[in-house]
């Protein structure tokens, strides 16, 4: 949760079936998902989709037509900070031949998630509530 000071988190996403398979406790059953949710960390359930779906997604959300000029609609959809070297390592490096036992697959997998999910930047201005007014529903 330190790492989450500077921003406010919106929403988290988790691996689907790892986060939500059940596993017995002292006390009965848990998951990760609801192991989290005690200690303040809500996550949700990332779309379960087949791996190769997601790569799919995620090779769409970094194409454009290198051929013609970079324009509001030729452009990658996906960008990557400079920062994130781990993330620029495992997209050059994956292979998806590996299977689950493949070094890069994780940071991958994160990827993947973030493809297939609706997801997108909110800003801190997007979430204040403003005055209408007059009445509203």
């Amino acid at each position: 949760m330190e790492a989450e000071t500077q921003d406010e988190v919106f929403e988290r996403l988790i691996d689907p079936r790892l986060g939500a398979a059940v596993y017995q406790t002292l006390g009965g059953v848990s998951s990760i998902i609801s192991d989290l949710a005690d200690a303040g960390l809500t996550f949700i359930p990332a779309p379960g989709l087949d791996i190769e779906e997601g790569l799919q997604a995620l090779q769409t959300k970094m194409a454009y037509n290198r051929k013609a000029p970079i324009d509001s609609v030729n452009r990658p959809h996906f960008y990557i900070s400079d920062r994130c070297q781990n993330i620029i390592t495992a997209l050059q490096e994956y292979t998806a031949e590996g299977g689950g036992d493949e070094a890069w697959k994780d940071p991958i997998d994160v990827l993947r998630y973030l493809a297939v999910s609706p997801a997108t930047y909110i800003s801190p201005e997007t979430l204040k509530t403003t005055k209408p007014s007059r009445g509203g529903y």
